[in-house]
Parts: structure tokens; sequence; C-alpha cells
């Protein structure tokens, strides 16, 4: 609870398993790539905001990408989602959060290796 009030979030160590995370960043990849080849076949672009007639996919910073996630699909990204939420995780958003606390929706972010950082809660810099 400490370091989520300080630094507005809590990293969770060795949650996941390394394959499931391997897994799992190989399929958005490849999510990422497909949707970016859509959008260039239908003559779209991508910009900050825009969602290129995808709910799917966003841009929201200079070289970084959101995609959520759908309900009832499987594959990695869903067995990660999966993983967490049965996981100490949970018991620890929860500890910070309120016994209340709800997951309402899965997403992840693509980021090129170049992407600027951007500023994190509480005005810290990260790098995806």
């Amino acid at each position: 609870v400490d370091a989520f009030e300080r630094d507005g979030f809590v990293v969770v160590r060795d949650v996941v398993p390394a394959e499931l995370l391997a897994a799992s960043r190989a399929a958005a990849l490849e999510l990422f790539a497909t949707y970016t080849r859509t959008i260039r076949a239908r003559g779209l672009a991508l910009g900050l905001g825009q969602r290129g007639g995808f709910r799917e996919i966003v841009q929201r910073h200079a070289g970084r990408f959101e995609l959520r996630l759908a309900e009832g699909e499987s594959g990695p990204l869903h067995e990660l989602r999966a993983h967490v939420l049965r996981s100490r995780a949970v018991e620890v958003a929860r500890n910070a959060l309120g016994d209340e606390t709800r997951l309402v929706s899965s997403s992840c972010v693509v980021a090129r290796v170049d992407c600027e950082a951007r500023p994190a809660r509480r005005g810290r810099a990260h790098r995806l």
C-alpha cells in the first residue's frame, strides 16, 4: 500500500512464468502487426487518440499503442489475464485499492524501441 501511495503503482514480481510472458509478448506483437497491416490495407492511418477504424487498437503516444483484449477469446494474452486473476497480484491490488476492486477490462501496450519515455503517475518517467 505504501508503494502505491508513494509511486502510483505497485510491482508484484514473479507473478507470471517466463514462458507465458514470452508467449504473450509474441501474441501481442502478432496482433499489433495484423491490425496495422489491415489499417494500411484500408488506406487508413493511426494518429494520437485515433483508432483507424478499429475499436481494438488506439495510438496513445508517439510509438506507443494500446490493444484491447476481447472477452471470451483464447490464446496467450487471455491465459495471461486468467493467470494474473488467480495470482497474489489481485490480493495486492485489493490491499492497495480496497476489497471492491474488480478488473473491468484488459489491454496491453505495444511500444517501439525508440518510443520516448512517458511520465507515469506522480510524475515519474518510464520506458516500455
